[in-house]
């Protein structure tokens, strides 16, 4: 668990020095799949490297707004061209730093949490 919460800590770290340095980069829509949320994925190159990425529910355009081939802005962190978004860099920022609690850790902590207190329950209720 700790090491999910150090790497959501970075990620937010990485999108800290993405939303102090970022310059945006002109990228292109090349797939999408707007029935999954939405999502469609981007493609720009910075320093002669392709990179990709995909939207994030606080990307400016939505996928019914895009076609392939499509011009996007990709914000992008020059020192680590690996940290990119659409977002504003500093919306993209905010979502990620803080205390949360990804999805999986619900699942993964949830789950026999549910169960030890439905055995518990058992138990208590045949005494």
């Amino acid at each position: 668990m700790a090491t999910a919460l150090a790497g959501c800590y970075n990620n937010a770290s990485e999108f800290q020095a993405l939303a102090e340095r970022s310059v945006p980069i002109e990228g292109t829509v090349y797939s999408l799949n707007c029935n999954n949320h939405g999502q469609y994925w981007y493609e720009f190159y910075f320093n002669g490297k392709r990179h990709i990425g995909t939207n994030e529910p606080n990307a400016p355009k939505h996928c019914t707004d895009v076609s392939v081939g499509a011009k996007v802005t990709v914000h992008v962190d020059p020192k680590n061209p690996d940290v990119h978004t659409l977002a504003t860099p500093s919306v993209a920022y905010e979502s990620r730093r803080g205390f949360y609690v990804p999805t999986w850790a619900i699942i993964v902590i949830g789950g026999p949490l549910i169960i030890a207190f439905q055995v518990w329950q058992a138990v208590r209720r045949s005494k």
